[in-house]
């Protein structure tokens, strides 16, 4: 056994018995590389998004979809229950769904995630999720969504407004300008 020290951590390093043969590990420069997952770019604004779908559903009592919404405000956000900034915003999706709910706000979010680790984390946090949430989605992949949580605001003519980061104040400035829309 040998300790080393790493700042102020100490960590033993147990012997094996023996050396590494270095003619048994693989070259990495010659591993294929595998193609990266197909993701579609983000739907054109002014245009019709991709209907949204999902395996199961949260805070519903009916499946939702974006012909179903059609004449109300949408907000579809993208997140998951191990990404630090979703989470963080939680208590503000929460907030704009209670502000805006009466004058034509829904808001669908959509995770890859199952209702058992969903609803585990539910049980777990301090700012339980009050909006609709669609579970096991693949959605993100037709609204090219590479990174999270991402959003989309879709109008009441069922076009797409915007996109971003839905803790942006442009986000919440388009939702509003969306809704005087009549």
């Amino acid at each position: 056994f040998r300790r080393v020290l790493f700042r102020s951590h100490s960590l033993t390093l147990a012997s094996f018995g023996g050396r590494i043969d270095a003619s048994q590990v693989p070259d990495p420069r010659s591993a294929e590389t595998p193609e990266p997952a197909k993701i579609a770019s983000h739907p054109p604004l002014g245009e019709v998004p991709p209907e949204v779908v999902a395996a199961d559903w949260l805070n519903t009592e009916t499946p939702q979809s974006l012909a179903g919404l059609k004449g109300s405000v949408v907000l579809v956000e993208f997140w998951a229950t191990w990404c630090g900034p979703c989470v963080a915003g939680i208590p503000h999706l929460n907030e704009l769904q209670s502000k805006y709910r009466d004058q034509g706000l829904r808001i669908l979010s959509f995770t890859d995630q199952d209702r058992e680790v969903v609803e585990s984390f539910q049980q777990k946090t301090r700012a339980p999720i009050e909006y609709t949430v669609g579970l096991g989605s693949q959605s993100f992949k037709t609204y090219g969504v590479s990174g999270i949580p991402h959003a989309f605001v879709v109008g009441r003519d069922g076009k797409l407004l915007w996109h971003g980061h839905p803790a942006s104040g442009e986000c919440e400035a388009k939702i509003t300008a969306a809704l005087e829309q009549k």
